[in-house]
């Protein structure tokens, strides 16, 4: 619906879609209701999810296209964006880190995103220059060198130049706004900033945009900021401690298009208490991400789910656990080190001269203390019964996702 100049669209993603079927299930099942309730009496926007094995449908069979057009018109409902994030599967199943395959070094990535802005063209009414909702180009662990930075700009820039053909015959602007997110390549807003500053809003990307649209490089810097920008999320940056009103004021003085706003949940935990953990753990087991990102003293600790945090994961029976696993270890260790996989990470730390019984073992940033009988040493001994403190208790950011 339009609220001033601006539109509000209702997400599709949040129900099932990962093939047409779903989709036209869910937008002729949910949508109507909606409808009634938030815009009853104005067009009613929408923001439709296709997955890629839609948009191959689709592409296959453009009566289905003209079909969910024709029932959008005759329900007062409008298509302003479309959300070509989760390539495959997303409900109903582990997702994780997979959401973001595959990447934008991937031909896949490409021609799917171009199906998309060619779906769009046809479904947007006159007047609205729909967005594809895309992700932030890669999950950062897996952005190893600068070759594969070199493939998400070549590759952002040849769908820039099937916009602007599908722009010239349809008279549609089909716009890619790319979404920053905790753990992704385009993460903080300066991370951002920086590749639309270097990488594609410059002399060297006007000149490959003209390559391969056959715009004179002078044309391509307009449409380069004319077809590529960003869906600005307040709660990514607000997981990476960052002001929105910043952030968005950083991106307007450097020229990066905000092309949608989403608003995404958030949990905030202002000081880790047992209290705290306890009520956080109902997320640990979820199919999506749950990135966490801790700030204490100015630092900030950064958990790709909230399974790795050294508290949620220090429960009493697997503290028992720890202990007969890492007995050994500790009294191996003449030297401080870390030991311990993915799920928690322990410094074993056996001063020389001293004791098994004298040793600390200690999550990283936390103190494990007994809660019986204190060391002679002085020093922390994990025996029996066990407690968690935090030390100077930090705050929590953690990102849940629909």
């Amino acid at each position: 619906m339009k609220i001033g100049s601006d539109h509000l669209a209702y997400s599709t993603l949040v129900h099932p879609g990962d093939n047409w079927d779903e989709i036209w299930t869910s937008v002729r099942t949910y949508l109507p209701p909606v409808k009634a309730r938030l815009s009853p009496n104005d067009p009613f926007g929408v923001s439709l999810r296709l997955a890629a094995a839609t948009v191959q449908t689709l592409l296959a069979d453009p009566a289905k296209i003209a079909e969910l057009r024709q029932f959008f018109d005759d329900n007062d409902m409008y298509v302003y964006t479309a959300n070509a994030f989760p390539y495959g599967s997303f409900k109903g199943q582990r997702v994780k880190e997979q959401v973001y395959e595959p990447d934008w070094r991937s031909d896949e990535r490409v021609e799917y995103t171009i199906g998309v802005g060619e779906i769009l063209a046809q479904l947007a009414p006159e007047g609205i220059a729909p967005s594809i909702q895309s992700p932030p180009l890669g999950f950062k662990p897996r952005v190893t060198d600068a070759a594969i930075v070199d493939s998400y700009a070549e590759h952002v820039l040849k769908v820039a130049a099937a916009l602007i053909d599908i722009e010239a015959r349809t008279g549609r602007t089909v716009t890619l706004a790319l979404e920053p997110e905790p753990m992704c390549f385009l993460e903080t807003t300066a991370e951002t900033i920086d590749f639309f500053t270097t990488r594609l809003f410059t002399g060297a990307g006007a000149e490959r945009l003209g390559e391969l649209s056959g715009l004179a490089v002078a044309n391509a810097h307009g449409a380069l900021r004319r077809h590529i920008g960003i869906v600005f999320d307040p709660c990514h940056q607000a997981v990476e401690y960052e002001d929105a009103a910043g952030a968005l004021m950083a991106l307007r003085d450097a020229g990066v298009p905000v092309f949608k706003l989403q608003q995404a949940a958030a949990l905030y935990v202002p000081e880790v208490t047992k209290e705290a953990v306890d009520r956080l753990r109902r997320y640990v087991e979820t199919v999506y991400l749950t990135q966490t990102y801790q700030r204490r003293d100015g630092e900030i600790q950064r958990f790709l789910n909230l399974a790795r945090h050294p508290l949620v994961i220090l429960r009493p029976q697997r503290l028992l656990h720890a202990q007969r696993r890492l007995t050994q270890q500790v009294q191996q260790a003449e030297q401080p080190h870390v030991v311990g996989g993915d799920d928690a990470l322990w410094r074993i730390n056996r001063p020389r001269g001293l004791d098994a019984k004298t040793s600390s073992i200690t999550p990283i940033g936390y103190q494990v203390e007994k809660t019986t009988k204190a060391s002679k040493a002085g020093r922390p001994v994990l025996v029996g019964s066990t407690a968690v403190t935090a030390i100077n208790p930090p705050t929590v950011q953690m990102m849940r996702h629909t």
